[in-house]
């Protein structure tokens, strides 16, 4: 086989993506295996609804470990804008040049020009002034 060379920016970006993914895993890991433990010590150790601070208890750490583990659906960004530089650059460039842009435009800011009220154009292209 022969090697083929990669450029530098090409490697850089496939160290990025790398550790974007190793960081992802490791996130699910830490948020997902409390839950999982939690999940199986609750169905080997069921505990009744006659014994209320118990019960009220795993109610406590279910929730709790629940809450954890349901990060994983919303914790992928945070984690990419932490750890990838390229990734902080093209949110900043979507977020302040195209969304911001788009909404000051939109809502904010309208054009601030000053233009004469009594003015009509005629088909000439000619200025009338308007008799009221």
């Amino acid at each position: 086989l022969v090697r083929r060379q990669i450029s530098v920016a090409r490697r850089r970006l496939d160290r990025q993506i790398t550790v974007m993914c190793f960081i992802r895993v490791i996130a699910f890991i830490c948020l997902a295996a409390p839950y999982c433990c939690y999940r199986i010590y609750a169905v080997n150790n069921p505990v009744s609804r006659s014994e209320p601070l118990e019960f009220a208890n795993r109610q406590l750490v279910h929730v709790i470990f629940a809450s954890l583990a349901s990060l994983n659906f919303g914790i992928s960004f945070y984690l990419f804008i932490i750890s990838s530089s390229h990734f902080r650059r093209q949110v900043k460039f979507i977020l302040v040049k195209k969304c911001w842009n788009r909404w000051k435009n939109l809502c904010c800011f309208r054009n601030n020009e000053i233009t004469p009220e009594n003015i009509v154009v005629n088909n000439l292209n000619m200025i009338i002034e308007e008799i009221n």
